[in-house]
């Protein structure tokens, strides 16, 4: 969210698309929450910032142009 907000567009990438849709659905709540409370960051509003956030289960595609990448791993938080 936070480079969302900056307006860079911001993919998702899971293998399960289930994964996918929970994410974006939390997303997009939690970006409600913040504009209701005045706390949303950056210049966009909270249905612009969901706009810049998609997902892919293809991992090809999800670093297409990619200029940052962040994994996030269960088995990296066990460390």
């Amino acid at each position: 969210m936070l480079f969302a907000g900056a307006g860079y567009s911001v993919v998702l990438y899971d293998i399960l698309d289930s994964q996918i849709e929970a994410a974006l659905s939390d997303i997009k709540s939690q970006l409600k929450r913040l504009e209701d409370d005045k706390m949303l960051r950056g210049q966009l509003n909270s249905d612009q910032q969901f706009e810049l956030i998609k997902g892919s289960s293809s991992f090809e595609d999800a670093i297409k142009g990619a200029i940052y990448i962040q994994v996030l791993s269960p088995l990296l938080s066990t460390l």
